[in-house]
């Protein structure tokens, strides 16, 4: 089953004498499924969804946190984890694959997928194709993969993934 995939940020901001107490950091994504993890908790952090406009594909998220136990002046550190959820997977007799299509534009993009023990893949492929032609599918060129050697992990990364593309691994299943 796939879960999703994280995204993490790191922010550090600093209080200035003439600043408000809040802080709202905007995150604007074409995802509607999205899971938000901020710290510290000392600052309180809300989140917040704004959907999008009639037209509109974006969905804008609101984090709000409360810099006012920050004393003027000092930098405090802001934690953001995201899971997007919005990620296509199957697995059966003779198809096992997952996608993710590229919807916005990013500098790099990393995947794993963890297999159960008791069912390590054997072989996997990565490739790439334009949403509107899956046929003109190509291999993928990555700048980092992990094939663990017991079939438990596949992790790649991608520099500046192409908006408008699926990216699909496909794998066998091993011996149970």
């Amino acid at each position: 089953m796939v879960r999703g995939y994280p995204f993490y940020d790191r922010a550090s901001s600093k209080v200035r004498e003439n600043q408000d107490d809040h802080l709202v950091i905007k995150i604007i994504r074409p995802f509607d499924r999205f899971d938000f993890h901020c710290g510290p908790e000392k600052l309180k952090p809300t989140i917040r969804r704004v959907l999008p406009r009639p037209g509109e594909r974006d969905t804008t998220w609101e984090l709000a946190f409360d810099l006012s136990s920050v004393p003027k002046g000092r930098a405090e550190d802001i934690e953001i984890e995201g899971t997007v959820h919005d990620i296509m997977a199957k697995k059966g007799e003779g198809e096992n694959w997952m996608r993710y299509r590229v919807a916005i534009p990013v500098a790099e993009a990393s995947v794993w997928m963890i297999f159960p023990v008791n069912r390590p893949y054997t072989h996997y492929s990565l490739i790439r194709y334009p949403e509107a032609d899956p046929s003109s599918f190509q291999k993928v060129d990555t700048s980092y993969t992990i094939d663990h050697p017991r079939g438990s992990i596949i992790a790649w990364s991608i520099i500046n993934p192409v908006v408008g593309y699926f990216y699909e691994c496909q794998w066998e299943w091993g011996p149970e």
